[in-house]
């Protein structure tokens, strides 16, 4: 029989949720109570490593993702500093997001 990697209590195929990207099963409880979805590639992730982000302009939109989907998607810009789509800037010695250029 397998644990929980996170509380040990045993669970069997019925009550429990393997982890992928963290090769870790876990029970039914623990995963209502600690495991999202990155809500861009919706990889199941624990909550505490999901990046919060608000999309410019003016936070339109609230997104939490994957750290894999912050790097490959999203970045700061370096004069006002928020969180803006990699797409959307243009490089000047970092990242410049629409609003700033």
């Amino acid at each position: 029989m397998k644990k929980c990697n996170l509380c040990n209590t045993d669970i069997d195929n019925v009550n429990s949720h393997w982890l992928s990207i963290y090769n870790i099963w876990l029970c039914n409880q623990c995963y209502s109570e600690n495991v999202i979805k990155c809500d861009d590639c919706g990889a199941e992730i624990f909550a505490d490593d999901g990046i919060s982000i608000d999309i410019l302009p003016e936070d339109i939109e609230h997104k939490i993702v994957c750290k894999q989907c912050f790097d490959k998607n999203y970045t700061t810009c370096k004069i006002c500093g928020k969180t803006t789509n990699k797409y959307e800037t243009i490089w000047d010695n970092g990242y410049v997001c629409k609003e700033c250029q």
